[in-house]
Order: C-alpha cells, then sequence, then structure tokens
C-alpha cells in the first residue's frame, strides 16, 4: 500500500509537474501573440505612414522605399512569430495529450495497487496460518522427543533392572 500511494504521489507530482510546464507556455504564448499583434500595428501604421508619404512629393519617394522594407522585414518577423506561436500550441496540445494519457493511466494503476495490496493480504494470512501449524507441529514433535526420552529411560531402567 505504501509504495503504491507513493506511486500514486509520483504521479501527482509528475501530473503538477506537466500543469506548471503547460501554465509557463500558455503564458509564453500569450506574450508571443502579445507581440505578434503590436507588430502587426506597427505594420499597418507603417503603411499609413508610407502612403502620406507617396501623396507629398517625389523627393520623398526613396524614404517610402525604405518604409517599406521596413514593413516588409517586420512583416516577415510577425509571420515568424505566429509560426512560432503554432509551433507553441502545438507542444501544448502534445502536453496536454500526454497529461490525459497519464491521467487515464492512474486509475488502472489504483486497481492493480488494490488488487495486490489484497492478494498481499491474502498471503500473508496464508503464511500466518502455516506459522501457525509450523509452532503446532514443532511442539508436537518436543512432546514426542520429551515421551520418547522418557520412555527411553524407562526402558534403560528395566535393562538395568534385568
Amino acid at each position: 500500500q505504501l509504495s503504491a500511494t507513493a506511486e500514486e504521489d509520483k504521479q501527482q507530482a509528475l501530473l503538477l509537474k506537466r500543469r506548471s510546464e503547460l501554465a509557463k507556455r500558455e503564458a509564453e504564448l500569450h506574450r508571443s501573440e502579445n507581440a505578434v499583434h503590436k507588430a502587426q500595428q506597427n505594420v499597418k501604421d507603417l503603411k499609413d505612414h508610407a502612403a502620406q508619404l507617396d501623396a507629398t512629393a517625389d523627393k520623398d519617394l526613396s524614404r517610402a522605399d525604405q518604409d517599406k522594407e521596413k514593413i516588409m522585414e517586420l512583416e516577415d518577423k510577425a509571420g515568424t512569430m505566429n509560426e512560432k506561436a503554432s509551433e507553441e500550441a502545438d507542444r501544448i496540445k502534445s502536453v496536454e495529450s500526454a497529461e490525459r494519457k497519464a491521467a487515464a493511466n492512474l486509475p488502472t494503476m489504483l486497481a492493480n495497487a488494490k488488487t495486490d495490496e489484497a492478494r498481499a493480504q491474502t498471503l500473508k494470512e496464508s503464511a500466518r496460518q502455516h506459522m501457525a501449524d509450523s509452532q503446532r507441529k514443532a511442539d508436537a514433535a518436543k512432546r514426542l522427543d520429551a515421551l520418547a526420552e522418557e520412555k527411553e529411560k524407562e526402558a534403560q531402567s528395566v535393562r538395568n533392572q534385568l
């Protein structure tokens, strides 16, 4: 029963650890989503700024081209962040799946532990009965030895008298 409790405690600790990791990953995913949103807002702002520059003058055309390059870089970064967020979401799903599997195994392990405990109790009781039986037989053998020794003494005494 102690080993079953220890195993159950071990499984609970593992489950809590996995939940902690999941919470950390969810927080990281949330931060990534915020960064993506900010990057997308930056992209939108830069696009608005580029449109204003195109309307004002040809001399600002080179500056607008530079802004467009920045926009593309930010979009690439946003795409990379979206990919990372997607990968993180996949990892979270994988952890959740593993957590569900571990949780699903707990009832089976508990049932096995109860069965093993009942079997151990039966074996313990059987051993007690064998010990008691052995003790009874040992006591009977001692009585028989004592009786045999007494009979041998009587026989020796009769032989000596003859």
